[in-house]
C-alpha cells in the first residue's frame, strides 16, 4: 500500500519554544544524520559547556 505524497505543511506546523540556557542545568542535545537517516540523541551537556544563549 502506498500513501499519496503531500507537503509536510499540510500535516503539521513548526513550533518554537526557546529556552534560556543556564549554567548548572543539564541539556539534551541532538544531531541529524546525512542522506535522510534522521535525527539522533547526542550527549547531555551542562549549560556552562556551551556559548548558546537559547
Amino acid at each position: 500500500m502506498r500513501f499519496p505524497e503531500i507537503p509536510l505543511s499540510e500535516l503539521c506546523e513548526p513550533v518554537s519554544r526557546p529556552v534560556h540556557v543556564e549554567p548548572g542545568v543539564q541539556y539534551r542535545t541532538i544531531g541529524v544524520k546525512w542522506w535522510g537517516e534522521g535525527a539522533y540523541e547526542r550527549e547531555t551537556i551542562d549549560g556552562s559547556q556551551t556559548r548558546a544563549k537559547t
